[in-house]
C-alpha cells in the first residue's frame, strides 16, 4: 500500500498443494485399465454403461477434488475470502472494517505486522493509516532523511546570514565594526554539529491519504481520524512528529482496448471488472 514495498499478494505463483485436474485423460486411463481387468469389454463405447458408470466415479472424484483445492485456498490468504478471509485474519489479530472488501482487506493482513514495531517503521505507519476506515485507499508515507534536513537547514541559514551582511556592508561602518559584527553573528549561528544533535529529536513524518470516494480527496474528517490514530502515544514513538495531509489528485485519462478470446466470458462482465480495476 502506497509507497510500502511489501509482498504483493496477487503475484504469488499458485501453490503446489492445488491439484489440477483433466478430466478427460483420467476418463481414457480408468476405460484402458478397466479393459486391462475385463478383456471381454474392450468394445467400450460412450452409451456402455461400464463407461457411464466410469463419468458418474470421476465426477464425484472431480467434486471431492474442488472441495479440497477450495479449502486449501480459504487458508492461504492470497487466495482466501468472505467469512474464510476473516477467520484466517483473526490469527493476525485484523478485524475486517465496515464496507471494506476483500481486496482491501486482503492487502491490510500482512501489513497488521509491521505495527508491530515500535520504531515508527513506514509499513506499521501504513498499516494504522489504512486501519482507520476503509473509506482510505491509498497512503503515501514521506521522511526526509536526517542528512537532507541538515543540507537544506545549513543552505537557508547561510542565505540568511549573506542578506545579514549585505545590508551590513550597506550601513557605512567602519571595517572594524563591521568584522566585528559579522564575527558575532557567525558565532551564534548553529553549526552544522549543533542541527545534526537537534534534527534526530525531531523526526518528521508526513502521510498523504487518498480518499475510496469521489475525486479522492478525503474530507477533513478523515484527515482528522488518521492524525488522531497515529498520534495516539501507543502508537507514534516520542520523536516523530506526524503530519496528514489529503492527497493532490491529478486528473488523467485510461484509454484501453480489451482483447477476447474465443470462449471469454461475458464480455460486460469483464468490461466492468477492467474499468473497477483501473478505478
Amino acid at each position: 500500500m502506497g509507497s510500502f514495498d511489501g509482498i504483493d499478494l496477487h503475484k504469488l505463483p499458485t501453490p503446489d498443494i492445488i491439484t489440477v485436474w483433466d478430466s478427460a485423460q483420467r476418463i481414457a486411463e480408468s476405460i484402458a485399465q478397466f479393459r486391462n481387468l475385463a478383456p471381454e469389454y474392450s468394445a467400450i463405447v460412450e452409451s456402455d454403461p461400464v463407461y457411464k458408470l466410469i463419468e458418474q466415479f470421476e465426477y464425484q472424484l472431480i467434486t471431492f477434488i474442488q472441495l479440497v483445492n477450495d479449502a486449501v485456498k480459504a487458508n492461504m490468504l492470497a487466495t482466501s475470502m468472505g467469512a474464510d478471509l476473516d477467520n484466517l485474519a483473526a490469527v493476525f489479530g485484523v478485524v475486517r472494517l465496515e464496507d471494506e472488501d476483500d481486496l482491501r482487506f486482503r492487502d491490510r493482513v500482512p501489513l497488521s505486522l509491521e505495527s508491530i514495531s515500535t520504531a515508527g517503521a513506514e509499513g506499521s505507519y501504513a498499516y494504522l493509516a489504512a486501519s482507520v476506515s476503509s473509506e482510505v485507499k491509498d497512503v503515501d508515507i514521506f521522511s526526509p532523511s536526517p542528512s537532507k534536513v541538515i543540507s537544506d537547514l545549513l543552505e537557508l541559514i547561510t542565505g540568511f546570514r549573506a542578506n545579514i551582511f549585505a545590508k551590513l556592508e550597506s550601513l557605512g561602518l567602519s571595517p572594524s565594526q563591521l568584522s566585528a559584527l559579522k564575527n558575532e553573528i557567525t558565532e551564534q549561528t548553529p553549526t552544522e554539529i549543533q542541527i545534526a544533535q537537534i534534527i534526530p529529536k525531531l523526526a518528521q513524518v508526513t502521510l498523504t491519504i487518498l480518499a475510496k470516494t469521489g475525486s479522492g480527496v478525503p474530507p477533513q474528517d478523515l484527515i482528522n481520524a488518521v492524525y488522531a490514530a497515529l498520534s495516539a502515544d501507543e502508537y507514534r514513538p516520542l520523536t516523530d512528529q506526524v503530519f496528514v495531509k489529503p492527497a493532490d489528485i491529478i486528473e488523467y485519462k485510461i484509454n484501453a482496448v480489451l482483447w477476447f478470446y474465443g470462449h471469454s466470458p461475458d464480455k460486460e462482465v469483464v468490461r466492468k471488472t477492467a474499468l473497477t480495476r483501473v478505478a
